[in-house]
């Protein structure tokens, strides 16, 4: 294993354990510290959190413990010690853009992740996204209601539970892809197709070799790409873009077995004529 995290109190002997047995890098609690219940969750959250937008294992230590010494306190962030100490912790544990961590914790809540008590009461809407992705020709979702923090944590909770379980009987996806309109690389966001740019990046992570063409080819490209497999496309914060909705149905029409799951303030209107309708769920 290259990571452990073990949330526990007083958990630093079992992490030491961790790291004699062949474990690369634990996460643990000191050994005479018991956590706070509330700041652990927190902690926890933001760890992970900043884990899965491209930050490496110290970058996410840093910013985690930034955000409890914010909102508890300094003492109580202290608490949390990365094992085995003196090696090089400066690593990516997840497959997403690398990011640096600078001074400021990241904005999460901006980010679409939500304090632990604002995600409470989402398991039933999960659930309801699940069973719509099930049926036969329900292959696009949108998520209504709630606010923009809500929705996206609605998005992420659904197409994480699917990527857990990639190639399983009830889901059957082989792939799950995020886009994340709302913190979209300095450098695409410039671009006109913007969806598209960030498309094209995360295709290319699936392992093709395909190079995938700029301009006209581009759409037609990345259909390419993705046709042979069951794909689940989750996206946040495209609503705006002007050509979402073409871009959308020539997936559908190119993509047999592509779903999709999209946040939105207002339904898309979204009708094609493979007989593909956009199924609305609302967040309470």
């Amino acid at each position: 294993f290259e990571f452990v995290f073990v949330a526990a109190c007083h958990s630093e002997v079992i992490g030491r354990a961790f790291i004699q047995s062949g474990v690369k890098h634990v996460l643990s609690c000191e050994l005479n510290s018991r956590l706070l219940d509330t700041a652990a969750a927190d902690f926890a959250q933001y760890f992970y959190a900043s884990l899965s937008r491209g930050y490496t294992i110290d970058a996410a230590f840093l910013s985690a413990k930034a955000h409890v010494s914010t909102g508890h306190s300094k003492q109580e962030s202290n608490k949390y010690t990365l094992l085995p100490q003196g090696t090089d912790i400066d690593v990516p544990i997840f497959d997403a853009d690398r990011i640096e961590w600078k001074d400021d914790p990241p904005n999460l809540a901006h980010e679409g992740i939500l304090s632990v008590q604002d995600s409470i009461g989402l398991e039933d809407h999960t659930h309801q996204v699940l069973s719509e992705l099930l049926r036969a020709n329900s292959r696009l979702v949108t998520l209504l209601g709630g606010n923009k923090e809500q929705r996206v944590a609605l998005a992420r909770a659904s197409g994480g539970y699917i990527r857990n379980r990639l190639g399983g009987g009830n889901t059957s996806f082989d792939n799950v892809i995020f886009l994340d309109g709302y913190n979209v690389d300095p450098t695409l966001a410039q671009q006109s197709q913007t969806f598209l740019c960030c498309l094209e990046r995360k295709v290319k992570r699936i392992g093709t070799a395909i190079e995938i063409a700029n301009g006209a080819d581009q759409l037609t490209t990345i259909c390419d790409v993705l046709s042979p497999m069951k794909t689940l496309l989750i996206l946040f914060g495209y609503e705006q873009e002007a050509a979402l909705v073409h871009y959308l149905g020539v997936l559908f029409e190119a993509v047999k077995h592509l779903s999709v799951v999209l946040t939105a303030s207002h339904p898309l209107g979204f009708q094609s004529a493979a007989g593909i309708e956009e199924k609305i769920i609302h967040i309470q």
